[in-house]
């Protein structure tokens, strides 16, 4: 949500001036770290939809589901985070201090594993969400 309301300044304007202090955390991090063109995987659709972009996922709960109804299309997911397809993946938790399961639920074990040797943490916690950016080769 703060992610969408940081993208659109007349409602943060709205949002201080009917309630101060309600949106916590910097509202310009992502804005530091994600480019105009950056092509994004995030666990929160409303961040590449803030940004003009369609969601690659939709709902990060579902994806398991939908990866074992089709293969196919988590290996697709899969390969291109191998391949650096993304230029910012977005988190709601750090991979590596996720509450237990997190990732086996949201996304998938496959999916976390292939960010985890893919991307590196750029920088988080500013917003309650964490940037990866892909690992040098």
């Amino acid at each position: 949500m703060l992610a969408m309301v940081a993208s659109y300044p007349a409602l943060v304007a709205a949002i201080e001036e009917v309630s101060p202090g309600v949106l916590h955390g910097d509202i310009r991090f992502l804005d530091r770290h994600v480019g105009p063109g950056d092509r994004i995987l995030s666990e929160d659709a409303s961040i590449p939809m803030a940004r003009d972009q369609v969601p690659v996922v939709l709902d990060a709960f579902m994806l398991p589901t939908i990866g074992a109804r089709d293969p196919k299309a988590l290996t697709a997911l899969v390969e291109r985070l191998e391949h650096h397809g993304f230029d910012r993946v977005i988190l709601v938790y750090p991979l590596n201090d996720a509450p237990e399961n997190w990732y086996t639920m949201q996304f998938g074990t496959r999916v976390a594993d292939a960010i985890a040797r893919n991307y590196t943490l750029v920088e988080g916690r500013k917003t309650n969400f964490y940037v990866y950016a892909p690992r040098s080769p």
